[in-house]
């Protein structure tokens, strides 16, 4: 997907190089503004029959004989005598706030209106929902709480997408508007297809805010379908910054609270996304084999300590599984810092063949390398099918985080 060919696409203008910046309150605004307009464009260009799709599934079954009028950012539109009123609150979550919404444009973003029935909509792209705004809306056209309909804008996605096009309009139309809500990171976990491998190739920064959403609700999706004994370990979902000129993969880590007297707070689930496909791992990081109150001293011992039980637990990984370790080092400091290094790979350890002989090797390498990092994980290459099935993908990851969980239950328990 080109974001460049988008008919939606809002671009922001220039930014200065070392920005990491991914919105501006300006930014923020103009994009909600876009949203708006494009979902009316869609609305208003396409045939009939696909907002009759849109009005069926807010539960309006009659089209007036007058036609459907549409309107942006207005305070009120001419009462029709429309007895089928609804308040469309449309947001990336469901989640609506309480309290005053003073500090929020009192018009609504925009309407669809008719003799028979009248669409008040109020769009959140990045803020959440707030209840007494829409009470307001609501008594503004003479509706009730009840006529609010909450619709999370990845619900509104899979609608639009499941709308057959008639004609070559229709599936211009709808196919941009998709696509578009993928580019601001407002549609839902469908799987990684080429053009998410192909960021790292081309590195379009236009495109680099996909492959963080695209993280960020696989990690979701990931986090639901896992046991409440390890996300209630590891509760936070970290994204890693894209910063441009930085060529590295992208991140999302499930991270325990980040607590400064927990040793293995460092210690997580990984999901890398690059070039070559999608790696799940445990990582275990942070100081010298000789550390004893850091994790890869710990590990350090505790694999000397425990070493038969390490041994079943690789034999357990196997085949599926190999073993990573790099060397880390600072990428501005003296001393290699969590979100300031650079991991370099020294070694591809297979674990189904001579684990004792895996083990030696590991052994000396932790010994030897200053700052070691470990990564115990699988990969999905590029091209593998599974990536692009969500179903089965989110199935065979969550296995995946069930396994290494074992790996950093070894190392807080050695």
């Amino acid at each position: 997907m080109d974001p460049h060919k988008n008919i939606f696409y809002y671009y922001r203008g220039p930014r200065h190089k070392s920005s990491s910046e991914e919105y501006t309150a300006a930014d923020r605004v103009q994009i909600e503004d876009n949203t708006t307009k494009a979902l009316i464009n869609v609305l208003e260009g396409a045939s009939e029959a696909v907002l009759r799709q849109f009005l069926n599934y807010l539960g309006i079954t009659r089209l007036s004989s007058g036609g459907t009028h549409f309107a942006l950012q207005r305070s009120h539109v001419p009462d029709l005598g429309a007895q089928h009123k609804v308040i469309l609150a449309l947001a990336p979550t469901a989640d609506i706030e309480e309290g005053n919404a003073s500090n929020g444009r009192g018009r609504p973003d925009a309407w669809l209106y008719s003799p028979s029935f009248v669409v008040l909509i109020e769009n959140k792209t990045f803020s959440r929902l707030n209840c007494a705004q829409l009470q307001r809306h609501a008594a503004s056209i003479g509706a009730t709480e009840q006529d609010i309909r909450v619709m999370m804008w990845a619900e509104l996605y899979l609608l639009f997408s499941s709308i057959k096009p008639e004609n070559n309009t229709d599936w211009f139309l709808l196919r941009h508007f998709i696509d578009y809500l993928e580019l601001i990171g407002l549609a839902p976990f469908t799987g990684f297809t080429s053009d998410d491998f192909d960021f790292f190739i081309m590195r379009d920064e236009d495109y680099k805010r996909i492959i963080k959403g695209k993280l960020s609700a696989f990690a979701e999706e990931l986090c639901a379908r896992l046991p409440a004994e390890i996300t209630k370990a590891y509760p936070d979902q970290h994204v890693g910054r894209l910063i441009p000129g930085d060529d590295r993969d992208a991140w999302v880590a499930l991270r325990k609270p980040q607590e400064n007297t927990d040793i293995f707070k460092q210690c997580n689930f990984n999901a890398v996304l690059g070039k070559d496909g999608l790696r799940l791992s445990a990582v275990i990081r942070n100081g010298r084999h000789t550390d004893k109150n850091k994790a890869i001293g710990r590990f350090y011992s505790g694999i000397k300590a425990n070493r038969g039980e390490f041994t079943s637990l690789l034999k357990m990984l196997a085949p599926d599984y190999e073993l990573r370790i790099y060397e880390r080092t600072s990428a501005s400091g003296e001393y290699p810092r969590q979100g300031d290094e650079y991991w370099h790979l020294k070694s591809i350890l297979s674990l189904d063949v001579a684990i004792d002989a895996v083990i030696d090797y590991l052994i000396i390498a932790l010994e030897e390398i200053d700052f070691p990092g470990i990564n115990v994980g699988k990969s999905i290459s590029r091209g593998n099918p599974i990536l692009a099935d969500k179903e089965q993908l989110l199935t065979i990851s969550a296995q995946a985080i069930q396994d290494l969980n074992k790996v950093l239950k070894f190392l807080e328990i050695a």
